[in-house]
C-alpha cells in the first residue's frame, strides 16, 4: 500500500504521508508538509477530528486564497487513498 501521496492547493504542493501507529486509536498518524508548517492528526477515526485536519492543511497551504468547492473533498481522498 502507498503510504505517501501528494496534492496540489491553488498552485501549493502538499506531500501527505502515513505511518501504522499502534498506540493511536485510529491506527494511523498522517502528517501533511505544506510550504509553510506540517501536521499531524492521529485522530482521523473521529470525523470532527478529521475535517479539521483538512481544514487545517488547506488554511496552512493558501491563507485567506479562495478555494475551490472540491478542495476539501479532494484532501480527504488524497488522505483515505493512504490509510486504507
Amino acid at each position: 500500500m502507498n503510504t505517501i501521496t501528494e496534492i496540489t492547493i491553488n498552485g501549493k504542493l502538499v506531500d501527505i504521508k502515513s505511518k501504522r501507529t499502534d498506540n493511536c486509536i485510529s491506527g494511523w498518524s498522517v502528517i501533511a508538509f505544506t510550504p509553510h508548517c506540517s501536521i499531524r492528526c492521529t485522530r482521523l477515526h473521529d470525523q470532527n477530528s478529521f475535517d479539521a485536519f483538512v481544514e487545517a492543511i488547506i488554511s496552512a497551504a493558501v491563507g485567506d486564497a479562495d478555494i475551490d468547492i472540491c478542495t476539501p473533498k479532494k484532501v480527504r481522498e488524497a488522505i483515505e487513498s493512504i490509510i486504507d
